[in-house]
């Protein structure tokens, strides 16, 4: 199941057919893909009603166990991928729900940036990704909500670095980690959303030589924060410092790449 999230069906509709694309380049069967790029996760329903994401979860789940067999659910937003998990783990619980429409624990759900760092998926990629170095830096926006505990973020991180490094590009890490890109600050508190992504472009842009460098987003709400919010700052703030900067969906870079 391809469950790209309204906020990249709707915003960044290219993403959905992008990472179809991949599926089917890693070797999936088109027949066997389902892409569901029409409902939302419910991730807003987090913070305002339970009982109402409860029953988001069973209406999505619910449709999945349809599908015979363990189902991977490929998620392109960290947000989807923190619900549906939240969603996952409370149907395993409720006995009722498993009766009707089967178990969860069939489903696994995740993040296409977890899929892409799996060994297995690197060795069959490096015998097609052989792009000379660009010179070009390149800094991963991890997406916060889709991470594991710390020893799985360390593997699949550095399965990603790997990864940037067969498209050309030099990763770099700061020194400290930077955290979320506040996109959870749009809907609630847009003016502080603003103060925080000039101080995000401001850490990111100090990491580079030169403060020239490209972001690698990976998740539909870093895409939204970064990409929208970067133009504003420009006109509103003036920063040129940030003016250096790139922002690309690592999607983008891998599957535009594997077409040449």
């Amino acid at each position: 199941v391809v469950f790209p999230g309204c906020v990249v069906s709707y915003r960044f509709p290219k993403q959905v057919i992008k990472l179809f694309q991949l599926l089917v380049y890693l070797g999936a069967d088109p027949g066997r893909i389902m892409v569901d790029d029409e409902l939302c996760c419910g991730s807003f329903l987090r913070q305002i009603d339970g009982e109402m994401l409860h029953d988001n979860g069973k209406f999505l789940f619910s449709k999945y166990l349809r599908q015979d067999g363990t189902t991977l659910v490929i998620t392109a937003c960290g947000s989807c991928t923190a619900t549906l998990r939240e969603s996952k783990e409370y149907l395993e619980a409720n006995h009722q729900f498993q009766e009707r429409h089967g178990d969860p624990s069939r489903l696994t759900i995740m993040h296409y940036l977890d899929f892409l760092s799996k060994p297995a998926i690197l060795k069959q990629l490096s015998g097609s990704l052989h792009e000379a170095a660009n010179g070009k830096q390149v800094y991963l926006q991890f997406p916060c909500q889709a991470e594991g505990n710390l020893k799985e973020r360390k593997i699949q991180q550095a399965g990603l670095e790997k990864l940037l490094a067969m498209l050309g590009y030099e990763p770099v890490k700061p020194k400290s980690d930077l955290t979320c890109c506040g996109s959870n600050l749009l809907d609630t508190h847009p003016d502080f959303a603003i103060e925080f992504g000039i101080n995000r472009f401001k850490n990111i842009t100090n990491i580079f030589k030169d403060g020239e460098g490209t972001i690698a987003l990976g998740c539909g709400n870093c895409h939204r924060l970064l990409s929208d919010f970067k133009t504003s700052i420009e006109i509103e703030q003036d920063e040129s410092d940030i003016q250096n900067l790139d922002t690309h969906f690592l999607l983008d870079l891998l599957v535009d790449t594997l077409g040449r």
